[in-house]
């Protein structure tokens, strides 16, 4: 018996005996279900998928339903899909609770994070596979016929031929040269904007060195801020989305280890410049609440929000962030930190390839949604034992492809907490001082940069103190204090 389609993305052509269209019915209800058991799974699919790739009508529908809500930067709950759902088709009353039966209705639970780009490939395939072949066969009817235009057929499968390919291969955001050029060009022309308007090129950072290095936090970078505990890596990260909020820029802050009252403690440190401690002991003075509490005043404008789960996955991370640049609710990110986050896929074989699978996907979020991620990592305990004070990227901890994935490595360096009272470089005293070294830095220089801050580490500034020549020690004299 002759085979039609009855999807209606494929052509109303009829296929010969035996010839049947290739479908992946069983994938496309394990998507159904996975969607339906977290909506984290939209970026992923909504970049390589179409409703008209699934066969099955009710769950394309839903498919709609749910790139819908997507696209219009809202969260998907089984309420707002429902509700979609009677938008797209309100003749059929019982859908969402038939699409309900359908997920659960098989074997289609196990569907974890790891599965939904394969199960999206094979799916993708399948559509390309069926619009392969109904375009051959239509083309073959055509060829038979004493008024064909053979040319003018061999271009038509050709340009057919180079579509298919291209949704095959998912190369949407391919682009020529041309049009690469002049995106390019717009950009230019942006950061020289910027700059003419006393900008920094990307986001400012608040130390006005570090800009001069970096050009700030660059759109689509990946930026890794590693150091020993005590050192101050939150503080700065919080330095660093105080200064960019105050400039505009939304900051979504997720933090694996502090509770948002102890963020919110020390933002508010900083702009009014008093020690966190003095706000958790309830020792703080009459001016120093008043100080406080115009600070308060300022926090709540600030375009900053603050998750604090300790169980936050990449998966979930690419979701919220997807979300909220589609709202408009974010222009930079800050991960605090690295070793806490939940790998892609635990059953990896070493930590180090969970730190790998990580890093590569926190680098792909900054390129897809065009920001900066700021990345706090652990330094290797080992590193202390180092005569020289000089960090080196392989003191990365659990280091796997930081340093591939990673645009720009800082290590943040206080020597008052290694007990040491003089730089032994500067000959300055470590007492409020430190170090931000740029390790490494794809779009610039690499180096050090000297900073100032506060009583609290909750405030950062430039260090500008002169440095005579007379008072930097000699090469021998240096490696006498470090090596002994």
């Amino acid at each position: 018996m002759a085979n039609t389609s009855k999807n209606k993305s494929d052509r109303p052509a009829t296929l010969p005996d035996g010839l049947a269209l290739p479908q992946e019915q069983e994938i496309e209800k394990a998507i159904l279900s996975g969607l339906m058991a977290s909506h984290r799974h939209m970026p992923t699919l909504a970049a390589q998928l179409l409703p008209e790739m699934f066969t099955l009508p009710q769950v394309a529908m839903a498919f709609e339903a749910y790139l819908n809500i997507y696209n219009r930067g809202e969260s998907a709950d089984a309420l707002s899909v429902e509700k979609e759902l009677r938008r797209i088709a309100p003749d059929k009353e019982t859908l969402a609770t038939d699409l309900y039966q359908l997920a659960l209705g098989g074997r289609y639970l196990e569907t974890g994070d790891e599965y939904m780009p394969t199960h999206a490939r094979h799916l993708r395939e399948a559509y390309v596979a069926r619009q392969f072949m109904l375009s051959c066969y239509d083309s073959a009817l055509k060829a038979s016929r004493p008024d064909r235009d053979t040319e003018a057929l061999l271009k038509e499968m050709d340009s057919h031929g180079g579509r298919l390919m291209e949704r095959l291969s998912h190369a949407t955001n391919s682009v020529g040269m041309k049009e690469a050029t002049l995106l390019a060009k717009e950009r230019m022309l942006e950061i020289q904007r910027r700059v003419t308007e006393g900008r920094t090129p990307g986001i400012h950072t608040g130390l006005e060195g570090l800009d001069r290095m970096t050009g700030g936090m660059m759109p689509g970078t990946l930026n890794v801020i590693a150091a020993r505990p005590r050192v101050g890596k939150t503080a700065f990260a919080l330095f660093m989305a105080l200064n960019a909020a105050r400039n505009g820029h939304p900051v979504c802050l997720y933090s694996l280890e502090m509770s948002k009252e102890q963020l919110v403690f020390r933002l508010l440190g900083c702009i009014a410049d008093i020690e966190p401690s003095k706000i958790l002991k309830g020792t703080l003075s009459a001016p120093e609440m008043k100080r406080i509490q115009r600070a308060s005043d300022e926090l709540e404008r600030l375009p900053i929000w603050i998750d604090e789960r300790t169980d936050l996955s990449v998966a979930d991370l690419r979701y919220q962030i997807s979300l909220r640049r589609k709202q408009g609710r974010c222009e930079m990110v800050i991960v605090d930190y690295l070793q806490l986050m939940l790998s892609p896929s635990e059953d990896r074989k070493s930590t180090n390839d969970q730190i790998s699978a990580i890093t590569r996907q926190l680098k792909l979020i900054a390129k897809e949604n065009d920001i900066p991620v700021v990345l706090l990592s652990q330094l290797n305990r080992n590193c202390e034992a180092r005569p020289t004070l000089k960090n080196m990227l392989s003191d990365l901890r659990d280091s796997g492809s930081i340093e591939q994935d990673a645009d720009t490595v800082f290590f943040l360096r206080r020597l008052s907490v290694m007990n040491i009272d003089e730089d032994p470089e500067t000959r300055l005293s470590t007492e409020g001082r430190g170090t931000l070294s740029i390790a490494k830095n794809r779009h610039g220089e690499s180096g050090e940069v000297r900073f100032c801050h506060n009583k609290g580490v909750t405030r950062f500034t430039d260090d500008r103190t002169p440095v005579p020549n007379d008072r930097r020690p000699a090469k021998a004299e240096l490696d006498k204090d470090l090596f002994g």
